[in-house]
């Protein structure tokens, strides 16, 4: 019963991925920067996400107060290779279809994408963290990185792109121009 309820959850998430990777492709979508100082004060905190199993990925609330364990590993990661990107980077194997699909969507509309990230362990994301820290401070690496446990990479269901053969999507000023 659990598996039939998740199924319409994934087909959804799998169609937004495909609208977006569409809108990107067609040159629809359009890219607001908001500027760090004019974000609200954000609660930082350490409590356990209420759905943090396997198979509740799609219901799992990670941010600055909730995360997930340091053991959460998804056991059926799969190289972004097999959606035609690059290698290098892990995905959960029911990504690879409507990564696949956008992958083909960016290349036929001219913008060929890399993986510049995707799963993070919980110590891989510890160790992001703290490069953060060391490079801005603290206050400013939690506005634009996440603590160990409290990222979305660690589900393995999220990405960060860049432009093929470009650099990472943080520094450009407007990464939507590029």
């Amino acid at each position: 019963m659990a598996a039939m309820a998740t199924r319409p959850q994934a087909k959804a998430a799998r169609l937004l991925v495909l609208l977006l990777a569409t809108a990107i492709a067609s040159g629809l979508a359009t890219t607001t920067v908001v500027s760090a100082s004019v974000l609200p004060a954000c609660r930082v905190a350490d409590v356990a996400t209420a759905n943090r199993s396997l198979t509740d990925w799609s219901r799992s609330v990670l941010d600055t107060t909730y995360r997930l364990t340091s053991t959460y590993v998804p056991r059926d990661l799969r190289s972004t290779v097999n959606a035609g990107l690059n290698s290098g980077y892990l995905v959960r194997s029911f990504v690879i279809p409507d990564l696949k699909a956008m992958a083909r969507a960016a290349r036929a509309g001219g913008a060929r994408l890399a993986v510049q990230s995707a799963y993070r362990s919980y110590g891989t994301q510890k160790a992001t963290f703290a490069y953060w820290v060391r490079v801005s401070g603290y206050a400013a690496a939690l506005k634009g990185s996440a603590r160990a446990g409290h990222s979305e990479h660690q589900l393995g269901t999220t990405l960060d792109f860049k432009s093929y053969g470009r650099t990472a999507p943080w520094n450009y000023r407007d990464w939507g121009t590029t």
